[in-house]
């Protein structure tokens, strides 16, 4: 192997070093002899200088490991030892003195080798001594049979007990010398003494050449010498055939099916046969036997192929049943026969025929009376062909123009399809129809001539549903279908309108709700009057513009009004297109915490009632007289001016409503955002009330006052009286203020 040392710069460096391993040897291994057991026959004129024999042994180890030495073991007799000598180094054996010839002698030879422990094998050798004059026997054999050499030919049809060779054994030694015994040992074959030396083979069972076409037997032969001589001889015999097997079918019955109306050598099938005789025993012929006396249409070839030798029909016949025959060609010849059966599968090449009526045209008389049964008669046809192709459907082709008549498409059986009246009665011709469910489809049709007389007990007058009659029934279930869909297509609209009918329903139902909030508090605060300061005259604002008015109380006197306003409705909403609020205005009321049972009365001229849904006409936009209490509003949408006049009084807004902080007590900051691009619309926002401290910074006012405002404005509802608790009604989501206008804005 080689060891490679590699560092790891560039380029790389290496060392190699090889090395040799060399693997020492122990004793391992023991010597082995060539065999076991060593066989030697010395004659009595054998040479003391020459070897007997060579016993070899080897050794797989090396070295001294692997040098063998010979010795006799100490198992050998000493009178046997001494007249043997044996080479330690070479193995040969040699005779040391002469012996007495006629006797075996036995020696034990080991095998040793050097090493250290040694390690040995032993063998055995047989010595025999035999005299000159002890010769051995020799066989001579005859066959009956013809043979060539040790071969010999015996037909596979020789009976048991045949003879087939003569053996004779020849040994002219004297004495025991020249006593010789044989004998053969063989599946088929036995051999029979016929004196001393003379004995004959014959056949012990019967020879089949189809299971063993050769065999072999020995011959053994033995003197009674000392030691006994003996000689062996082998034969080979080849076993020719006879026709001794029957053809064979591979099966007893063979069935076939075939079509109908096939052309000629049109193939059926095919028959198999085998023979395993050879020759003429082997070749093969069929024909075809017929049961009765009849012609058969089927031809056979040699090899077993059955084929048509005319056109079939299954309508003639239907099925075949033959024989076929297998002959060889053997001496004798053998034979077997095999049954055939042939079906012949159908075709539809038959039309049905009508077997009743039987004429054409066949004339019937009918007399109907309401009572009677309703059959008329039954037809009836037949087809030749088979299974589906014979199964028939009845029906009426022509002249049941009235629908008279009803034909059972499966029995055959005509009736009257409905009552009769008698101007039913008269001559009518029915053609009808029968078809078979082959393929292609076949038919037939014949002519029913009937005249039909009808009793007098049936109603005489039946109007003969016409063609358009017959047309407007059909279209009648269009017509249902089309009403199902109006009448589906109206009842939703139905149930649309209806929804929509409850949806406005109830938004007029929650504006009332909020009308008998308002009036309801109307009531119940008589006392409560209010100064309210806004900082634009409520009576005369854009149209389109709604409000909530939010006040805080304490949590005892919390309460929520739904309130609707919306101001000078006389006046075009397209006058106001100029001025737009895109936030709510918020504005703040103060008043007093805790109020009193007497409350103070208003102190300014312009008086405004909290709860009034207008405004008064002689409010001023002034502060209110009641400093513990807040209230704010918020108008969330207003609508823009858009005349030029409408601008010109926005401008005088700043001049005229700008106060100073002492002047109110409560400033209010409006801080509108005119978009001209807004449009008028009214909102309706719920009026919520709700208790405020009254902790606020007065501040500047910049909205107009009512007396800048030119318009016919809805009049003013006079003030709410005041009450000494406000009640609570029902609550509205509110909408968040938004901050307070100012004068730049406007």
């Amino acid at each position: 192997m080689s060891l490679i040392a590699r560092d790891n710069g560039s380029p790389q460096k290496e060392g190699v070093l090889h090395i040799k391993i060399i693997i020492k040897d122990i004793n391992d291994n023991f010597p082995v002899f060539s065999q076991n057991t060593y066989n030697v026959t010395v004659n009595d004129t054998h040479q003391l200088n020459k070897p007997i024999a060579k016993l070899l042994a080897t050794d797989l180890d090396e070295g001294e490991n692997g040098l063998i030495s010979y010795f006799f073991n100490a198992i050998t007799s000493k009178y046997t030892e001494q007249f043997f000598r044996l080479d330690e180094v070479t193995g040969y054996l040699f005779l040391k003195k002469e012996f007495q010839f006629g006797r075996i002698y036995k020696l034990f030879v080991e095998a040793r080798d050097n090493g250290n422990p040694p390690m040995s094998s032993t063998a055995t050798v047989l010595v025999t001594g035999i005299s000159h004059l002890n010769n051995p026997p020799k066989i001579d054999v005859k066959f009956v049979f013809k043979s060539t050499g040790n071969t010999a030919v015996i037909s596979e049809g020789t009976l048991i007990h045949s003879f087939v060779a003569f053996v004779n054994a020849i040994d002219n030694d004297s004495g025991k010398n020249g006593q010789v015994k044989c004998h053969l040992q063989n599946r088929y074959l036995q051999l029979i003494a016929e004196s001393e030396k003379n004995y004959k083979v014959v056949v012990k069972s019967e020879i089949d050449r189809e299971s063993e076409k050769s065999f072999n037997f020995t011959i053994k032969c033995q003197d009674n010498g000392l030691p006994p001589l003996k000689v062996e001889k082998q034969f080979s015999v080849l076993v020719t055939d006879i026709n001794d097997v029957q053809p064979q079918f591979s099966q007893d019955i063979f069935k076939f099916l075939t079509y109908e109306n096939e052309h000629k050598d049109f193939p059926v099938g095919y028959v198999n046969a085998t023979d395993p005789d050879i020759g003429d025993g082997g070749q093969l012929t069929y024909s075809l036997l017929s049961n009765g006396k009849d012609i058969l249409p089927f031809q056979i070839s040699d090899v077993g192929f059955i084929s048509t030798t005319e056109s079939l029909d299954r309508e003639e016949k239907n099925l075949y049943e033959f024989k076929v025959l297998v002959k060889d060609k053997g001496t004798p010849s053998l034979e077997k026969r095999a049954n055939v059966v042939v079906e012949v599968m159908d075709l539809n090449d038959n039309a049905p025929y009508f077997s009743f009526p039987n004429v054409d045209p066949f004339t019937l008389n009918v007399h109907y009376h309401p009572h009677s049964d309703q059959d008329i008669t039954v037809v009836r046809a037949s087809d030749r062909d088979s299974q589906h192709n014979a199964f028939l459907t009845y029906e009426i082709l022509r002249g049941n123009e009235k629908h008279l008549f009803q034909m059972n498409h499966h029995s055959g059986v005509l009736s009257f399809s409905r009552s009769l009246y008698q101007n039913d009665a008269g001559f009518y011709e029915l053609e009808l129809g029968v078809k078979d469910s082959g393929s292609p489809v076949l038919s037939s049709t014949t002519t029913l001539s009937l005249t039909l007389t009808v009793s007098n007990t049936t109603s005489k007058i039946f109007k003969t549903p016409s063609k358009t009659t017959t047309e407007s029934s059909n279209g009648l279930q269009l017509n249902v279908m089309i009403v199902i869909v109006i009448a589906a297509v109206i009842v939703s609209v139905v149930i649309v309108i209806s929804i929509s009918i409850c949806i406005v329903h109830r938004l007029k139902q929650t504006d009332s709700n909020y009308n008998n909030s308002v009036d309801m508090y109307h009531k119940v605060t008589p006392a409560l009057n209010v100064q309210s300061k806004y900082i634009f005259d409520p009576t005369c604002v854009p149209p389109g513009i709604s409000y909530t008015m939010s006040r805080k109380l304490k949590p005892s006197q919390e309460s929520k009004v739904y309130r609707e306003d919306t101001y000078c409705r006389t006046m075009p909403c397209d006058k106001w297109n100029d001025f737009t609020l895109n936030r709510p205005e918020q504005i703040f009321i103060p008043r007093e915490e805790s109020m009193s049972p007497g409350y103070r009365e208003l102190n300014n001229p312009d008086q405004f009632s909290e709860m009034s849904t207008l405004s008064s006409h002689t409010d001023s936009g002034q502060g209110w007289s009641v400093g513990s209490a807040g209230h704010y509003e918020e108008l969330p949408d207003l609508c823009r001016y858009q005349s030029d006049q409408t601008w010109n009084r926005r401008n005088q807004l700043q001049n005229t409503l700008n106060r100073s902080r002492g002047d109110n007590k409560y400033g209010y900051h409006h801080q509108p955002n005119v978009d001209n691009n807004t449009s008028c619309s009214i909102d309706q926002t719920p009026l919520t009330i709700t208790g405020i401290t009254s902790n606020i910074t007065g501040q500047h006012s910049t909205v107009p006052v009512k007396s800048q405002f030119t318009s016919d404005c809805k009049p003013s509802l006079p003030a709410v009286p005041k009450i000494t608790t406000l009640p609570k009604v029902p609550s509205s989501p509110q909408v968040p203020p938004l901050p307070p206008l100012s004068a730049t804005d406007v």
